[in-house]
């Protein structure tokens, strides 16, 4: 049977069911309403819906427009005036599905029934969604070892954790820092200035598109049963993943490139390295270390801009930020990579429990990420020094070479040096601070 797509609003006193269901015989329609449940069925569509309020059984209105297919029903509400919550969050209306126990044991069979392997309980390990794991990760190691770096049956949270940091000391390139740093004024600066689409947006005017609906539609509604250990998993890498997405937002103009997919990856350790959070801070740190690592772009003002879009998209709700999740699942979907396997390790079980997750918990991190400013220092990556050092070489060569410059070259080589002293007198004085920390900036 397939589930149609459907779409659910509310007035005070009533609800109305929008369905899509295109060349069906309306002879063989039914719909019932009791209180909290509605089913639907007509071949080959069938819907079931668990409300989070009840209704009366009668049906209001109903209508049918045989050109696009929509049918619409009006129902009335039990209670008048109470107020049905995240009701375009649809996945957590349909009928949940019972997620697999721990005890099951999962054989690998060839041809003629033979085991080829078997999974029991005592080899899952800690990775993905909520750190919660899966029972087959050796298909997945095997077939996209080039997504993942690390293999979790063999390495715990805490050796991914040290193995990353020591690639990302390996990786990280002075020179194209230094690049960017100098590029702050123009090509840098033209980034920062772009207007996120998401600060002209409010929480009433986020609406999901027919595609959005079809996703969340077909997404399996499961019942979680998290730990408070895996809850703080589940949220900080979030903030992780949406961070990484803000990057990858902004450096393309808000348009996406066949590059996002990897963007995404390189920047989120939990994607990259299966890596677990447990405060806003650490997490927000990584993705700024990794902002200045991996892609394109390595700059710090070009991180706090990023921050702050991630901070905007927070504000506007669980609506808000699962919509930036169906962004990204389409996105590693499309890729000419395997990272489609991302969506059913972490993606997917974003979307569904969005809708289902304590809301006063989730708030306090939002509240948490919205106090939180980085300093270079906290980096550890001596990054003041490497500008300290660059700006008075460079500056020291430019009054050595100043006499055999021509005319234009000096002028632009005077605005140069103004911005490139300016900026030494700044790092200077926050490498005071640092020897100093109770001196005043």
């Amino acid at each position: 049977m397939i589930i149609p797509l459907f779409r659910l609003s509310q007035s005070p006193d009533t609800v109305t069911l929008q369905i899509t269901a295109k060349y069906i015989k309306l002879k063989d329609l039914e719909l019932i309403v009791e209180g909290e449940e509605i089913f639907f069925y007509c071949k080959p569509y069938h819907l079931k819906l668990h409300l989070p309020g009840s209704l009366d059984s009668e049906i209001l209105n109903s209508k049918y427009d045989v050109d696009s297919g929509l049918l619409t029903f009006e129902m009335r509400k039990t209670t008048p005036g109470e107020n049905f919550k995240n009701l375009d969050l649809i996945t957590r209306l349909l009928a949940p599905v019972e997620e697999k126990k721990k005890t099951d044991k999962i054989l690998i069979l060839d041809d003629e029934h033979n085991v080829l392997w078997e999974d029991t309980p005592e080899t899952s390990f800690e990775y993905g969604f909520a750190m919660k794991g899966l029972y087959d990760f050796h298909r997945v190691i095997d077939e996209y070892g080039d997504i993942i770096k690390v293999d979790p049956r063999k390495i715990d949270i805490e050796e991914r954790f040290k193995l990353m940091r020591l690639e990302e000391c390996q990786k990280f390139n002075a020179d194209h820092y230094i690049a960017d740093f100098v590029e702050e004024e123009s090509l840098i600066q033209e980034l920062v200035d772009l207007e996120s689409p998401w600060s002209s947006k409010s929480k009433s005017s986020l609406e999901f598109d027919d595609s959005e609906i079809e996703i969340l539609k077909n997404l399996s509604n499961k019942n979680y049963n998290l730990s408070e250990e895996q809850r703080k998993y589940c949220y900080y890498s979030l903030i992780d993943i949406l961070f990484a997405y803000c990057y990858d937002s902004r450096t393309t103009s808000f348009e996406g490139n066949s590059e996002s997919g990897w963007t995404i990856l390189e920047i989120s350790a939990s994607l990259r390295w299966l890596i677990g959070f447990k405060d806003a801070k650490s997490t927000l740190l990584s993705a700024y270390r990794r902002s200045l690592i991996y892609p394109l772009y390595r700059n710090f003002n070009l991180c706090n801009k990023i921050l702050s879009d991630l901070k905007t998209i927070l504000a506007l709700g669980v609506k808000g930020i699962v919509k930036c999740f169906l962004e990204i699942y389409n996105i590693f979907l499309s890729g000419d990579e395997c990272r489609y396997i991302l969506n059913d390790i972490f993606i997917k079980d974003y979307l569904v429990y969005m809708a289902k997750w304590s809301e006063e918990e989730w708030n306090n991190v939002v509240k948490e990420v919205s106090d939180i400013v980085i300093d270079k220092k906290d980096l550890n990556m001596s990054l003041y020094e490497i500008e300290r050092d660059f700006l008075t070489k460079v500056l020291q060569v430019n009054e050595l070479d100043s006499d055999d410059e021509v005319e234009n070259e000096e002028e632009i080589t005077k605005d140069l040096e103004k911005i490139f002293t300016e900026k030494l007198v700044l790092v200077e004085k926050e490498l005071e601070l640092q020897k100093n920390p109770t001196s005043t900036k």
